[in-house]
């Protein structure tokens, strides 16, 4: 990893990248079941790997408490049990860790898993975000009655705030921050995968017809039924909208509004399959805001849960006015040396991740040991260069920022290079967890689960205080359902008016 924030782990990319494809096997229905005594032998495995390797496994809970919670999964998975439902079993036990890159991952699982676990389940009609506990519309997708901007009062005559007390136990994220877990199960139609796709019909076996019971836009209320999607269906949605993407597109956007600001749309910065010059267009970019002296800049980071380390360094040095040191985050592994007996099961890109020894101090700190990487205490020093942008700037945050784009806007506004406008990231300011790790695939059930070995945690002396939760806005904006619609733009308005005064 980089030393300038080791913190960046904008793992987005390469969990993705080692995935395999979707599946195109969507036909089988049935569950299948495995004997207790197998999925014994998988939680023996995955106890073991999570308690040799996980760095942040006793940061939100005790030993006792994770201990009770794999004795109740071995109590429930006897005699035998599907494989569906020791999926959702261990999603469960893994969210409670409470950091965002420890789950079931849903691109890393064998194709076989992806099509009977995965694809071979309903999805609703139409694509959804939450706005505090309401589920708010915003594609229909069934052919007609569900505008965006709908509010689905009830699914199958569960009300919609107890479908998301159900399914937050099930999204990972970092400490409690719900905001991320409530983005983390919204329906985009971005990825194959979404954990709301993924988690709820295995929840409350959805069929191939849903009775929903909404509020439109206007106030009516209505009972509807509306027939399913496979999975099949909701791929070829995504396929068509997204259409072809050649591998050297530009994945982001520039635009000037009518006062003369620039806004910066980065979606993503998950670049791991392109070959994209995203530095040249950076430089163009930036090139042309200076030579056209424009006053305002707004970098629109919403929806990016992170990616490529290296886009966060390059926009901090080409915004800081001189050498800046950016206050780090220690860096700590649980383990020195892989044991040997669970290294078959442990996939990775990168074997030096075996042995932390050369780097790993021998002194602990609550069972972790300390990794000399980076500068003193993680703190990196930034060093201005060309071409850089001199005039106001803003950044759009949300609760998707969790990985690399927190690591940004923590360093951005510790930094004070401008505002950061929008709403309460992901993330957590106590730490997160990534940068290495192992895909470690449990041998009978089949089931594979991300295993993240290295944690990014304050040092002792700022340790003390700090908020669980994301990082707070300068400027906080709160969202409405014109917004989570595209009717309206308020975070955008806001960062402009800002910039303006």
């Amino acid at each position: 990893m980089r030393p300038l924030l080791s913190l960046l782990v904008g793992l987005t990319c390469v969990l993705s990248g080692l995935a395999a494809a979707p599946s195109a096997d969507t036909q089988t229905r049935a569950d299948t079941l495995i004997a207790g005594a197998d999925l014994q032998a998988d939680l023996d495995l995955l106890a073991r790997a999570y308690e040799t390797l996980h760095p942040g496994l006793y940061r939100y809970q005790t030993p006792s408490e994770w201990g009770a919670r794999v004795a109740a999964l071995r109590a429930a998975v006897a005699p035998r049990m599907g494989q569906r439902a020791f999926y959702v079993h261990v999603a469960r036990l893994l969210a409670a860790i409470e950091f965002g890159h420890s789950y079931p991952n849903f691109f890393n699982q064998r194709p076989a898993v992806q099509a009977r676990v995965i694809e071979a389940t309903h999805r609703l009609p139409f694509h959804l975000r939450w706005l505090g506990d309401r589920i708010i519309v915003t594609r229909d997708l069934s052919g007609g009655g569900l505008r965006p901007g709908t509010r689905i009062l009830a699914i199958d005559g569960t009300p919609a705030a107890d479908i998301l007390a159900t399914l937050l136990p099930l999204a990972r994220a970092d400490g409690g921050n719900d905001a991320k877990r409530r983005d983390i199960l919204s329906v985009t139609g971005t990825e194959s995968y979404e954990a709301f796709d993924v988690y709820y019909p295995l929840t409350y076996a959805l069929a191939d017809t849903v009775t929903l019971d909404v509020e439109g836009p206007e106030g009516d209320r209505r009972t509807l039924r509306r027939a399913t999607q496979s999975f099949a269906e909701r791929e070829s949605v995504r396929a068509t909208d997204r259409g072809t993407v050649a591998p050297d597109a530009a994945r982001w956007s520039t635009r000037r509004l009518a006062d003369g600001t620039a806004v910066l749309a980065m979606p993503t910065w998950a670049l791991y399959n392109t070959t994209w010059d995203w530095r040249a267009y950076l430089d163009s970019t930036f090139a042309r805001l200076r030579a056209d002296r424009v006053p305002r800049l707004v970098l629109d980071l919403r929806g990016n849960e992170g990616g490529d380390d290296a886009v966060a360094e390059w926009l901090l040095r080409h915004l800081v006015s001189r050498t800046s040191t950016v206050p780090g985050f220690e860096t700590y592994v649980r383990y020195r040396i892989l044991p040997v007996d669970i290294k078959p099961y442990a996939d990775t890109w990168d074997r030096s991740f075996d042995d932390w020894s050369p780097t790993a101090d021998t002194a602990s700190r609550d069972g972790l040991y300390r990794l000399r990487r980076g500068g003193e205490n993680g703190a990196a020093n930034l060093e201005p260069t060309e071409p850089r942008f001199t005039g106001r700037v803003a950044v759009l945050i949300g609760s998707a920022n969790s990985s690399s784009t927190f690591a940004f806007a923590d360093a951005f506004q510790r930094l004070r290079l401008g505002l950061l406008v929008g709403q309460p990231t992901g993330g957590n300011k106590r730490g997160i967890n990534g940068g290495a790790f192992y895909f470690f695939r449990l041998p009978r059930s089949g089931v594979e689960v991300d295993v993240p070995l290295a944690g990014y945690y304050a040092p002792r002396r700022r340790a003390g205080g700090i908020p669980d939760g994301g990082l707070t806005p300068d400027l906080n904006v709160a969202l409405t359902t014109g917004d989570l619609t595209g009717a309206t733009d308020q975070t955008l308005a806001a960062a402009v008016a800002a910039l303006r005064r």
